[in-house]
């Protein structure tokens, strides 16, 4: 995990320009994030500098990939759950309100084919399929 060689370059560029930086590296296919920041404090004349040193601070993101992964897959698998019960509750409303009106009124239209005149269609609505019952 430590980039010993980068760690000096970074440490040297940080020192003389007395800026953060940050930069991402492998060790052993391994992801990490460092971010190097000078401390600054009083004025050295010998040094020519008001930067007494430098912290870095490493974070391994390998591991914070694959908690967003996890996180990811999690959330997918809710949003699955919810599009099959929207799509469930859509086919049932949908049942309800285009399809069994459908069915009664081929059932009562064949009736009248066969000669009853008799049947009649009770509940009408104010859609499409309530115009053909009333026709």
């Amino acid at each position: 995990m430590v980039d010993q060689a980068g760690d000096r370059k970074v440490f040297a560029e940080v020192v003389n320009k007395a800026q953060s930086q940050s930069y991402f590296y492998k060790t052993d296919g391994l992801q990490y994030l460092r971010v190097t920041s000078p401390l600054m404090g009083a004025y050295d004349p010998s040094r020519k500098s008001n930067v007494a040193g430098a912290v870095s601070i490493v974070v391994p993101v390998w591991t914070i990939d694959r908690q967003v992964k996890q996180q990811f897959l999690e959330i997918m698998f809710v949003l699955i759950g919810l599009t099959t019960a929207v799509g469930a509750i859509q086919s049932v409303v949908a049942q309800r309100g285009l399809i069994r009106p459908l069915i009664i009124l081929s059932s009562v239209t064949r009736k009248l084919g066969e000669g009853d005149l008799t049947v009649r269609f009770r509940r009408p609505g104010k859609d499409e399929i309530g115009d053909v019952a009333r026709l």
